[in-house]
């Protein structure tokens, strides 16, 4: 089994360093072999930034966007489901 983080974001960089998560996000897999980054973008505006969040999660496909934090446990349960039914 491979690591597994998840992020949950606004998706907007912080403005004193705006490409500093990304940077995080890519220093992580490359320090930890086979990371795989999912990232939960929360919000309307979330979809704004779409090369933050994609950025963060590596791919495309590991990019969940929900609406408001109400639903932040939905998008991590479909994340786990994936994990636990596709290793």
């Amino acid at each position: 089994m491979s690591p597994v983080t998840v992020i949950v974001t606004d998706g907007w960089a912080t403005p004193s360093d705006p490409a500093s998560v990304v940077q995080l996000a890519d220093a992580a897999r490359q320090q930890v072999p086979g990371l795989r980054v999912f990232v939960v973008a929360v919000g309307p505006t979330a979809r704004w930034n779409v090369l933050n969040v994609d950025g963060m999660a590596g791919s495309t496909d590991r990019v969940s966007y929900v609406e408001s934090v109400a639903d932040v446990d939905v998008a991590v349960n479909k994340v786990l489901d994936m994990l636990c039914n596709h290793q």
